[in-house]
């Protein structure tokens, strides 16, 4: 009975503790609610590493993910760069990893179903914010000169909830056994990104439904090409191709066509030529996390709207090394995976991710949040969560 109520208190106390790092970005433009966010971050920070520290469990991921984040901090500081907003970077990446590690070690079906109701309350919040902005866009933002205000932030940061949060639902016991729930939440997502035209993220979710159908429900037999192997040479070869070989030009008048977007591919393509510029110039460790005037007069925008590009420029090849070796931990980690269900979400999750990631940087916790999750329900032989 003790063991069984210790177990309940460290569960609502990781769901406390978690709370800060979940922050909506439409807090960001509330300065007193940001501020408390902030502290509330701190504080939740030092307790999780006390509370990691004191348990003395390190997995190879956790050691790989520290040792990214310390060389992000000497990229910076050798480049003497915009430190406070490196360590706001790296605090909740690794805060959020070391409480799911702990919390999934605890129940890992009580960290999927409190994480999924989150993200769900979320975007239905943005849904909400979304339709109310389109009403009173013509009397109140253009009169009064205003950028449109989402609960989720910009449009194209959507998807940084949506991805993890459709991850989250598959595979969640709890909500495993209302399909209709995780369908209708599914359907929410994709229609919010459909309205606000957010063409790579709404790309990408389809994607990831007619994959998850073809794939683990329908079980087609050519589901076996999908595997850790082919997931991390598609990860490189796409990359390599796009940004090194240039094939863009095979996709300019697909999406000119489609989805009247050539404009952003191209603008696209020229923050790729010069972060290769740049990256010559500094390979080995990058330029860490530089100033966001810095970044703009760079590339106009503050990111190179490519995942591993920006990996490389802040980090160096040697933390693109490290993030390669955090990726084969993980993806070995799947192809150990006994239950299909699970091993084909994770992958499909992966190689969603990482297609995303082709046309924008995917430098946010949620992400590094979805990837320990794979790792660690891919490692834990726990027989009562399947995916239905």
């Amino acid at each position: 009975m003790k063991k069984i109520k210790q177990t309940m208190y460290n569960k609502y106390l990781f769901t406390l503790l978690i709370i800060p790092f979940l922050q909506p970005l439409i807090v960001n433009t509330i300065e007193p609610l940001d501020k408390i966010y902030l502290v509330l971050k701190i504080i939740c920070a030092i307790i999780i590493l006390l509370l990691f520290i004191m348990r003395g469990k390190f997995t190879k991921l956790i050691i790989a993910i520290a040792t990214y984040c310390v060389l992000l901090c000497v990229s910076t500081l050798l480049n003497s760069g915009e430190i406070v907003r490196c360590f706001s970077y790296i605090v909740p990446i690794a805060s959020l990893v070391m409480l799911c590690d702990m919390w999934m070690d605890l129940d890992s079906k009580s960290f999927f179903k409190n994480i999924s109701v989150v993200f769900s309350i979320y975007i239905l919040f943005n849904l909400i914010t979304v339709i109310s902005s389109s009403l009173l866009y013509d009397k109140l933002y253009l009169q009064h000169n205003m950028n449109k205000l989402y609960f989720l932030g910009e449009d194209n940061r959507f998807i940084f909830v949506i991805l993890p949060l459709i991850y989250f639902l598959l595979v969640n016991p709890t909500f495993g056994k209302k399909k209709s729930i995780r369908y209708l939440i599914y359907c929410i997502c994709l229609f919010t990104l459909i309205y606000v035209w957010s063409v790579g993220a709404m790309v990408c979710t389809l994607f990831f439904g007619i994959m998850y159908y073809l794939f683990v429900i329908k079980k087609i037999k050519i589901r076996t090409f999908l595997n850790s192997l082919t997931v991390f040479l598609f990860i490189l070869a796409s990359n390599i191709s796009l940004i090194i070989f240039k094939c863009y030009n095979l996709f300019t008048d697909l999406f000119k066509n489609l989805f009247n977007k050539s404009q952003t591919l191209e603008s696209r393509y020229m923050l790729w030529d010069r972060g290769v510029s740049y990256i010559k110039q500094k390979p080995i460790f990058g330029y860490g996390i530089e100033k966001i005037e810095i970044l703009k007069d760079k590339f106009i925008v503050n990111h190179t709207h490519n995942a591993l590009l920006q990996i490389i420029y802040e980090s160096g090849f040697l933390g693109f090394l490290i993030f390669l070796i955090i990726l084969f931990i993980i993806l070995k980690s799947i192809n150990g995976c006994s239950n299909e269900k699970i091993k084909y979400t994770s992958l499909i999750s992966i190689f969603i991710m990482f297609l995303l990631g082709l046309f924008d940087s995917l430098n946010h916790a949620y992400f590094f949040l979805m990837l320990y999750s794979i790792y660690k329900i891919s490692d834990i032989n726990n027989n009562n969560l399947i995916v239905d």
